[in-house]
């Protein structure tokens, strides 16, 4: 028997096929290219994120580990661990995602909007034609804003607005070419994105050099200057594997529009990250995904401890130790969980306010300041030198007489600390620290005779309680081992006394 039905034509076959995706997904399709974002294309909070058209990179809102805030950020889209290379809003995170989104707004730009449609972050250009731009995220990890009639026209760029992280074909300079953004800035923790302390800049005075910045005022270390092939200070560069070498590619340009490095991977499969680390260390690392994580391969400064302020206020970087930072005694975490987490930049806080303060001669409540000494360490760099102080006494009292005195160092000169003590070091361990430093705390920080006292009533009351325990339990002891032993020979006197039958 023949069949009655009609061949459907291919554009019926395609329809079909559209009706059919969209009752799978229960939603509309997304219109046009994955990549791009337009005015008409909107990327809600709910939406899947733009993907780059080889699906290497990802566009889209996140949130970080252990945070209640989302952004909108680039991550890697092939591997298994989400780990954002630029984030838009870092200094707006926002907290009611529901009805946010990133869009093109009615004057050409690129925004993101919150849930009362008031824009939390722009691209901010100036003179855009309504109706006439595109966002695209490149595979070159780089997101533009572009004429929609021409994309190559590129209005905005990410790579000129860089955060942490300086990835493959970025520019890192000063002048035009980087409109301004000269810096690599590392997030404040690591769950938050907001600007941290650390940051590395092309030296603002010209040379070719790079510098490690704590709150972009204190410089603790320099790649040196470019020599053609390498940094002075980073000989590593020139790598004598042959293979290691033709895996890189590196090139600073001084012109007269500006001065920049950059850098390549000349195999593609190959995922790096230069970063600016929480702890103030520049990382370079690579993909490994048999080991599913980021693989550490070079890193400056070498030894934690010199990172400036790496531990923050009133603790003390140790070399050779993990963790570095140590609260100092008579302090304790400000923050706990940042601390436990390995960001260590906002230090300790006392855990008893100080009872002497601006008094000659006088205490408060009859107490006085006391200080503890520590020896061998680097003392910061930011100590008052006292002229007027002849000996270590009068150091001594020239801290107690300052309200805002927290140490002092004596060894023919006398330096005093205010504020915030940061940047102390502990060279114990390492065998050259000469200095001695001696730390201004509370009376109550210090036991007492009184205390000592206590403490010795203390444990021997323990001791004697202890001492009745053990007693005790050995009589109970001896006296169920005699009721056993009697048990047992009545047992027997009655077998032996027991008639045969």
């Amino acid at each position: 028997m023949a069949s009655s039905m009609t061949p459907l034509s291919p554009a019926s076959i395609y329809v079909l096929f559209v009706i059919a995706l969209v009752a799978l997904h229960g939603a509309p399709l997304r219109a046009g290219a994955a990549d791009t974002l337009s005015v008409d294309q909107p990327l809600p909070v709910s939406q899947e994120p733009l993907v780059s058209k080889s699906g290497k990179f990802a566009l889209g809102f996140f949130q970080p580990d252990n945070s209640t805030y989302w952004y909108i950020g680039i991550w890697y889209n092939k591997i298994s661990k989400k780990t954002p290379v630029w984030v838009a809003n870092r200094d707006s995170p926002i907290s009611s995602p529901q009805s946010s989104r990133l869009t093109i707004s009615s004057d050409g730009n690129m925004v993101i909007t919150n849930n009362s449609r008031s824009a939390i972050w722009s691209t901010n250009i100036s003179n855009i034609a309504s109706g006439q731009t595109v966002g695209v995220i490149l595979d070159t990890r780089n997101l533009v804003l572009a004429l929609a009639s021409n994309t190559s026209v590129v209005l905005w760029q990410s790579f000129d607005h860089l955060g942490d992280t300086w990835l493959p074909g970025g520019k890192l300079g000063r002048g035009k070419l980087t409109d301004g953004s000269t810096r690599l800035v590392a997030w404040k923790t690591y769950n938050d994105p907001a600007p941290g302390p650390f940051s590395i800049v092309l030296d603002p005075n010209g040379t070719s050099q790079y510098l490690l910045m704590w709150n972009s005022t204190q410089q603790y270390w320099t790649t040196g200057n470019w020599t053609g092939r390498s940094f002075t200070a980073v000989p590593e560069m020139i790598s004598s594997d042959a293979y290691a070498h033709s895996l890189y590619r590196f090139d600073y340009v001084n012109g007269a529009n500006g001065s920049y490095f950059t850098y390549e991977i000349t195999d593609d499969s190959i995922l790096m990250r230069f970063q600016v680390d929480v702890t103030g260390q520049i990382r370079f690392t690579t993909w490994v995904e048999s080991a599913g994580g980021w693989t550490l391969f070079w890193s400056q400064p070498k030894a934690q401890c010199d990172v400036y302020s790496l531990c923050g206020p009133f603790s003390v970087c140790v070399d050779n130790s993990q963790p570095s930072c140590r609260c100092l005694r008579g302090f304790r975490e400000r923050r706990l969980q940042a601390w436990l987490e390995g960001d260590h930049t906002e230090g300790c806080s006392r855990n008893t306010a100080l009872q002497q303060c601006g008094l000659q001669g006088g205490t408060r409540k009859g107490k006085k300041d006391r200080f503890y000494v520590m020896p061998n360490v680097k003392l910061p760099s930011d100590g008052q030198d006292v002229v007027a102080a002849q000996n270590a006494r009068d150091c001594e009292l020239a801290c107690l007489g300052n309200c805002s005195c927290t140490a002092y160092s004596y060894s023919g000169s006398c330096w005093l600390w205010h504020d915030g003590l940061i940047n102390l070091r502990d060279m114990s361990s390492i065998g050259n620290g000469d200095g001695t430093i001696l730390i201004r705390l509370a009376a109550s920080e210090f036991t007492s005779t009184g205390n000592k006292k206590k403490l010795i009533v203390g444990v021997v009351a323990a001791a004697v309680v202890a001492a009745i325990t053990v007693i005790a339990l050995v009589a109970v002891f001896i006296l169920r081992s005699r009721r056993i032993s009697g048990h047992q020979i009545m047992g027997k006197s009655r077998i032996l006394t027991r008639p045969y039958v």
